[in-house]
């Protein structure tokens, strides 16, 4: 690997990869079989990874739908994760699971029927989304057992965060608005898909020119940066430098810390 120049060493990856992926598709079959397991987390990681072969999709939606119902009274984080997995390969979960008692089940219903609708969701599942997304003390643990859904290894505001791209362009002030509302409050890995999508809507035409001041802004960009150079817990992993969150940040040409930030903000207005 280290005799290759870059451009080859990435062309190897891209193809040990592909290799890794066909290999596990090979086994889809065998996927399916584990959805009626005895072994509820064993079911539950079966229909997590038949998330990722949309190619196989007809096969795998009827079965997914099937285990989402078997594992709907009992195992709440189980059906969750095959509903989403079933929304994923293009089979929106009911519109009345929305109105269900228990969170993950609302939660996977509306991000289920966001990825087959997208622009044309209902305003049920939006709010939803919503809420999930701006929700500053969430519990996503299944409260009637189970284990948890491992979609974004179980940060369902992350998830719900990401989803809003699905959503039509009206709704972009009011998912900045959730986006802001939990970036505030989320701490290290969990901000970081949080301020990946506040970034995208802030900053549609990608990074900042050089030279741009604090004052020259726009609303939305102003907005976010004031958020996240008040939100010390999304720079940090356990007190410790994210640097993970400090490259995204900088990739939009932004300061890479919390309190150069901050000088930005405060700095002159560009020319004066």
């Amino acid at each position: 690997m280290e005799s290759l120049d870059e451009a080859d060493q990435q062309r190897l990856c891209a193809y040990i990869e592909l290799a890794v992926y066909d290999a596990v598709r090979a086994g889809v079959s065998v996927m399916r079989d584990l959805l009626t397991d005895a072994d509820p987390g064993l079911r539950t990681g079966a229909a997590y990874a038949l998330a990722w072969f949309p190619q196989d999709a007809a096969g795998s939606v009827p079965a997914l739908v099937a285990a989402a119902g078997a594992a709907m009274e009992a195992y709440e984080g189980e059906a969750a994760t095959a509903l989403v997995a079933a929304g994923l390969l293009g089979a929106a979960p009911d519109a009345g699971l929305l109105t269900d008692p228990r969170p993950v089940i609302r939660w996977a219903a509306a991000i289920g029927r966001a990825r087959v609708f997208g622009v044309d969701a209902d305003e049920a599942s939006v709010d939803e989304l919503f809420a999930w997304t701006a929700a500053a003390e969430p519990d996503n643990r299944p409260a009637n057992g189970g284990t948890e859904v491992p979609f974004l290894d179980g940060d369902l505001n992350g998830y719900a965060g990401l989803s809003l791209c699905l959503l039509d362009p009206r709704h972009t002030d009011r998912a900045l608005d959730a986006l802001l509302d939990r970036l505030s409050v989320a701490v290290g890995e969990q901000a970081l898909p949080v301020a990946a999508e506040a970034l995208r809507l802030a900053f549609p035409g990608g990074r900042l020119p050089a030279g741009v001041a604090g004052a020259a802004l726009a609303p939305r960009q102003r907005r976010l940066v004031e958020v996240l150079a008040r939100s010390p817990g999304a720079w940090l992993i356990d007190g410790v430098p994210f640097g993970n969150f400090a490259s995204l940040v900088g990739d939009y040409g932004l300061p890479r810390s919390r309190e150069a930030m901050l000088a930005y903000l405060d700095g002159p207005p560009a020319g004066s």
